[in-house]
């Protein structure tokens, strides 16, 4: 529309930017013409400045060829007036009233067009992807990131069902029959977020944080929807790989037989692997939260707390060797622990590994026994043969003096007490040499319940038990061991004599045999209702010479080397019920299949 300009102000030139920017694409403007007296009026200036013919006198507007419109912008009734008064016919007016509420309308629509560019400059910037859908789900608007990921141009995705542009797909996913979204963001016209999984144009899989938003109308009607799309696959990715370092730290920590555990500074477990959970009969994530107090007796769960408490005070990894006793068992530990450290060094627990040495501290003492065995043998052999000689003469000539006595003669009980105590030492020296003696086993396939049998033929015989109940607990399955039976017989004498003694000749003996599938060990016990073994005497039990009922010692000292040469232990506990149990463990011998 051919237009000429009446009044060149500064609204003339803002009128003149904006029909240039293409601002009015509703209404076409050709503005051929800028009339105002002011040769130096912002809009002349503007309109030569952009090759706009310009000129000071109304009538040339008039006289313009083809005018369509005329725009009066000088604000003067007059001038106004006297337009309307000289335009040709046909030729349209807008008066500068008129003009002003057509630049506030033209002004509102071109702040919403900023605005509606803001907003889409501002979704293009996510990196996110954006776009909005309607009741239809027809795409109504999307940003850079869209574009980018779905490989369509802006002006293809608009109108696109959702499922057409995202899934690739001709049917919804109602239609499929699964549950869609978007569709229960209207039903419910509440926010949704959730985690989606699809497969990238490479054929990769993506994860993707989804959010749905319910946009409303005026009537509070959902008319819109946005969607926005955050690519998780990194954090998919660190969340997978945190889950496989937490399994394989669980493997690692539960494959181990040492027993592994963290606390936090309250004594609260953290962390427990299976073997210390096995000590509790308890899994693992049971004693997850659970303090010491809460598992252990009160007397080890304070020793526990206290070491716990040193390694996080003084910062440093600490060794410590601990005695346990759980369910009846004597556990000796090596403990290392040391403080655990947060990012900023500060000690927020303690890591606690224990290696069960009980059996390495058993198989010391026995080594330490052995050597004492060794050297007191030694010893003994050549004792012996030095004192035996002097004690034959002595015995020699006090027999001889005896019978050259009267009965009556009162230094013939002299005589008998040199005679009897001679004696005595003979069977001690006797002794000495049979221990340092240490025959090597000429061994057999040996029945344990056949020497249990044979001893009891002997015991049975013995004034010593003639008041002493005996109750046979032998085993009718139990494998045979490769032994020499005098050896392990005499063995089994000593122990049977050890037992009476200590029960002064009164009581019950059980003698009882039977195999240990687990370590593949035949056993067997000689238990008494006596007083028991005292705690003190426990660790020197097997030495030459030590003893806790006036005699020589020695018994319990060549039984000890007979089982050590046979390849087995004696073990020894005072049970429960009172009394004292020897246990005689060997190997049992293969059975070829």
């Amino acid at each position: 529309m051919k237009t000429a300009i009446v009044g060149a102000g500064k609204g003339c030139r803002s009128l003149l930017e904006f029909i240039l920017e293409g601002g009015l694409s509703e209404l076409r403007l050709d503005v051929a013409l800028v009339c105002d007296r002011e040769e130096r009026a912002p809009g002349l200036v503007f309109a030569r400045e952009r090759g706009i013919p310009t000129c000071s006198e109304l009538s040339e507007v008039m006289d313009l060829p083809g005018l369509e419109m005329v725009v009066e912008l000088t604000g003067n009734e007059r001038v106004a007036e006297d337009i309307y008064h000289r335009v040709p016919p046909g030729v349209r007016v807008m008066d500068h009233v008129m003009a002003r509420l057509f630049w506030d309308l033209l002004h509102a629509e071109r702040q919403l067009r900023r605005e509606r560019e803001q907003v889409q400059e501002i979704l293009d910037s996510m990196p996110d992807i954006v776009f909005v859908l309607d009741r239809e789900m027809r795409i109504q608007a999307v940003n850079a990131e869209f574009v980018r990921m779905s490989g369509l141009s802006r002006e293809e995705a608009l109108g696109l069902r959702c499922h057409d542009a995202l899934c690739g797909t001709e049917e919804s996913l109602e239609q499929a029959g699964i549950t869609c979204p978007l569709n229960e963001v209207l039903r419910t016209g509440k926010r949704m977020s959730l985690v989606q999984v699809t497969r990238g144009r490479d054929g990769e899989e993506e994860h993707y944080e989804v959010t749905i938003s319910p946009l409303r109308n005026d009537g509070g009607e959902i008319d819109r929807l946005v969607e926005s799309r955050h690519p998780v696959n990194e954090r998919v990715r660190l969340k997978r790989e945190v889950e496989e370092s937490n399994w394989r730290f669980r493997r690692l920590i539960d494959s181990a037989r040492d027993f592994i555990s963290m606390k936090d500074r309250e004594g609260r477990y953290l962390v427990m692997n299976a073997a210390t959970a096995e000590l509790f009969d308890m899994w693992a994530y049971e004693c997850v939260g659970k303090t010491v107090h809460e598992l252990y007796p009160p007397e080890i769960a304070e020793l526990i707390s206290k070491h716990d408490r040193e390694a996080m005070e003084q910062k440093r990894h600490i060794t410590y060797e601990e005695t346990l006793v759980l369910k009846g068992r004597e556990y000796h530990l090596k403990t290392e622990r040391f403080p655990l450290l947060d990012y900023k060094g500060d000690v927020v627990g303690v890591c606690t590994i224990s290696r069960d040495v009980t059996e390495e501290k058993r198989l010391q003492q026995e080594l330490i026994q052995a050597d004492k065995l060794a050297a007191v043998g030694k010893l003994a052999a050549g004792v012996a043969h030095e004192i035996n000689n002097p004690l034959t003469g002595i015995l020699a000539y006090a027999e001889d003096l005896l019978e050259d006595v009267e009965e009556d003669d009162p230094r013939s009980e002299d005589y008998r007490v040199i005679v009897r105590e001679t004696l005595r030492c003979r069977e001690i020296v006797r002794n000495l040499l049979d221990f340092a003696r240490q025959t090597t086993p000429r061994k057999q396939t040996v029945d344990l319940n056949e020497v249990a049998e044979s001893v009891l033929a002997l015991v049975s015989k013995l004034a010593l038990f003639k008041d002493i109940r005996i109750r046979r607990e032998l085993s009718g399955d139990l494998p045979h061991v490769s032994g020499d039976p005098q050896q392990l017989q005499q063995v089994v004498l000593n122990l049977m004599v050890n037992a009476a003694e200590m029960m002064r000749g009164e009581g019950e003996i059980r003698i009882g045999t039977r195999f240990d599938p687990e370590d593949r060990t035949c056993r067997l016990s000689v238990a008494d209702t006596g007083p028991g073994v005292p705690e003190e005497a426990r660790g020197r039990l097997f030495e030459p010479f030590f003893s806790t009922k006036a005699t020589h010692g020695l018994g319990l000292a060549v039984s000890w080397g007979i089982v050590e040469r046979h390849g087995g232990r004696i073990e020894v506990e005072n049970p429960a019920e009172g009394g004292a149990r020897f246990q005689v463990v060997l190997p049992a011998m293969e059975v070829d299949g």
